[in-house]
């Protein structure tokens, strides 16, 4: 008798994976600051402003209130905020 297919088991060993991924690039993130040849000029944040360092620790629950004022602003915002600043 074969064994029956467990289709979820290749699943789930990509996500340990792809967490154990998620946590390695979140350490070298945090890190960076601190690397030789890495100068505080590379360093750069949202819209390319230079940032002393990444924050890691900030969580997504903390990332989710600012991220739904950014929702807010879609293309027709956009579109008559430059029409408005055309007019100036």
């Amino acid at each position: 008798m074969k064994d029956q297919h467990i289709g979820a088991a290749a699943g789930a060993i990509e996500a340990l994976r792809l967490a154990s991924l998620k946590a390695q690039l979140k350490q070298s993130f945090g890190e960076v600051h601190k690397e030789a040849g890495v100068a505080p000029e590379m360093i750069r944040g949202y819209g390319g402003k230079k940032v002393d360092r990444y924050d890691t620790a900030f969580t997504e629950e903390e990332f989710a209130k600012p991220a739904a004022t950014l929702a807010l602003v879609t293309d027709e915002v956009k579109a008559a905020m430059l029409r408005r600043t055309a007019q100036r």
